[in-house]
């Protein structure tokens, strides 16, 4: 509030200012303090949490959306690059079956062509030239097997000779002769066994199941696992490891009862040794590499896989893997 001017004196030879109350005078109100907030600032801070925390949400969906698709795309690039593996690795088996099948075929060796057309058959189910291939083993070998000449009834025409030229000329006779029994297959097989002739004692107990199933069938069972076994250490060396992966699998899948309980292991280590060989064969270094790191892992001392793992590793630039396997 002001005050009123004051009345003008005779002395006066210039205005006075008009007087001025003091503030305190002015309002009763205080004077908030030069670091009070202001009421909008107030405000605007309530809502900085609720903008933070929408952030934060956003963000975090994003993050996650990134890494899920980084995820789906991982996966699909690690599927195509397994799937490419196994493919390549079929290819290669097949391809390296295929002549020693024609060559068993084309020798008579129905025993060797069976078990190799077999285990293509488990790579290319379905063939027809496969299935025919084993279909024609199987025929073969269902026939009376002969292991070395024998004597046998002449299974024809008989004709006796002539005690005298002036002796009554004698009828030619004729007879079929009789079918080999089970019983006759088995003393084969037992004494196939006995001479170390494996394949062919197989041959002849596989004849026996594929005719008479019932036959014996506790014997014929337990003496065709051993067989198996026998047959599969004869043949677990580098260069007929495909055949000893087929016989074990076969008495595996007949849940034989086997002397050595680590011939899983042994198959498993022969595949990888068959898959790792069969890329470096071909050329394929980089995945020849990657299964000679699994094999020597797995099994370092079966066979030659060291000297093959550290040519592979060479051959692939896999200096890392060289220096841990001491090549």
């Amino acid at each position: 509030m002001i005050d009123p001017e004051p009345p003008i004196l005779d002395d006066d030879t210039q205005p006075r200012a008009p007087l001025i109350t003091p503030i305190e005078r002015i309002s009763d109100q205080p004077v908030p303090p030069e670091n009070a907030e202001h009421p909008d600032d107030a405000r605007r801070g309530c809502a900085n949490p609720l903008l933070i925390l929408f952030v934060i949400a956003t963000m975090l969906v994003m993050f996650l959306a990134i890494v899920g698709l980084a995820g789906v795309v991982g996966y699909r690039d690690g599927s195509n690059d397994a799937a490419t593996h196994a493919a390549v690795a079929r290819v290669v088996a097949i391809n390296t079956q295929i002549p020693h099948i024609q060559t068993a075929v084309q020798t008579g060796d129905w025993q060797d062509a069976l078990l190799r057309c077999t285990y293509v058959g488990t790579l290319q189910p379905g063939d027809a030239g496969i299935t025919q291939c084993i279909a024609n083993a199987q025929q073969a070998l269902s026939a009376t097997p002969t292991r070395n000449p024998t004597r046998t009834p002449l299974p024809a025409t008989v004709t006796p000779m002539l005690a005298t030229t002036n002796a009554a000329p004698t009828i030619a006779l004729t007879s079929t002769p009789a079918a080999p029994t089970p019983q006759e297959w088995l003393a084969h097989a037992q004494e196939a066994i006995r001479q170390n002739d494996f394949e062919t004692a197989i041959s002849y107990l596989e004849a026996i199941r594929s005719t008479d199933a019932t036959f014996d069938q506790q014997e014929v069972t337990t003496t065709l696992c051993s067989t198996y076994e026998k047959l599969g250490s004869q043949y677990d060396r580098p260069e007929t490891l495909s055949k000893m992966v087929i016989v074990i699998n076969k008495a595996l899948k007949m849940q034989c009862r086997l002397s050595v309980d680590t011939w899983a292991y042994t198959v498993n280590a022969a595949q990888l040794y068959l898959d790792a060989k069969g890329f470096y064969d071909a050329g394929s270094y980089a995945q020849a590499d990657t299964d000679y790191r699994k094999l020597m892992s797995l099994a370092a001392t079966y066979q030659d896989s060291k000297t093959l793992a550290c040519q592979a590793f060479s051959k692939a630039g896999d200096s890392s893997a060289a220096k841990v396997y001491n090549c």
